[in-house]
């Protein structure tokens, strides 16, 4: 009988510094919590394609950060809030996190 350990993957990890915290976050986040982000990003792309007199800046900063904020609360052992990212990241931070999201995603997904 063979045995597949599925758990192999959960142990991949990578680690994002900010400040002098850092957040050790999965290369395979929960099938729920990428659907999330990833729909988040859709939104946050249409916003970003409207002309420059459509667009909502307020509504562009509320879904990056919702999207960071999920990214980041992956790590059990730090607090992240909307607050938190508001006060302490700046936006091409945000851009960062959620490029490097989808960038991890995507390598595992292509070593499998």
């Amino acid at each position: 009988m063979s045995v597949y350990d599925l758990d192999l993957f959960l142990d991949q990890t990578y680690e994002i510094k900010l400040g002098g915290d850092i957040y050790k976050l999965p290369k395979q986040p929960l099938t729920g919590l990428h659907k999330k982000i990833t729909a988040l990003q859709m939104k946050l792309r249409d916003e970003m394609k409207k002309p420059e007199e459509e667009m909502d800046g307020n509504k562009i900063q509320e879904l990056a950060i919702e999207c960071v904020v999920l990214i980041l609360s992956q790590d059990k052992t730090k607090k992240v809030n909307a607050k938190f990212i508001e006060e302490n990241l700046n936006t091409m931070q945000m851009q960062k996190i959620i490029e490097i999201f989808f960038k991890e995603f995507q390598e595992i997904e292509e070593k499998n």
